[in-house]
């Protein structure tokens, strides 16, 4: 049996429901990579309890692998840290699966014949009220 790994120190966040419109590539292209490095304030890391443990919050992790896959293809593949790729596409596959997102998408290749809908909107946890609770934790480490 596998051990959850739980801090006190980590207050649950209330994320109240918001609409996201799934958009077509009109941000964080191939090559924006200060674009995407805001999105991991802090490599996404927070300092908990009197110790000062350190634990990366796990939408921000996710966020961070996603940009190490990005800036991975950025590169000709003899520089590619391969390894370290391999590691993130593994983390974001089990990332997925634990949350088991059972929300249907509907078909949205624009090039497909008989494409159903191409701008989905979707219902979310409010991920600001995670970014403020990361800035609030990280300004108070300094």
């Amino acid at each position: 049996m596998l051990a959850v790994h739980e801090t006190n120190e980590w207050p649950s966040i209330e994320k109240k429901e918001v609409l996201l419109l799934f958009d077509n590539w009109t941000r964080y292209k191939l090559n924006s990579t200060q674009e995407w490095a805001a999105l991991y304030p802090g490599d996404g890391v927070v300092h908990l309890g009197t110790a000062h443990e350190p634990y990366t919050v796990a939408m921000l992790h996710e966020l961070r692998c996603l940009d190490m896959v990005r800036h991975a293809l950025t590169l000709p593949r003899a520089a590619r840290d391969m390894a370290l790729a391999a590691r993130c596409m593994n983390y974001l596959r089990q990332a997925l699966m634990c949350r088991g997102d059972t929300q249907l998408d509907p078909y949205q290749y624009t090039h497909a014949v008989r494409a159903v809908q191409t701008d989905v909107i979707r219902r979310c946890h409010d991920w600001r009220a995670v970014y403020d609770r990361v800035k609030e934790i990280q300004q108070g480490e300094r």
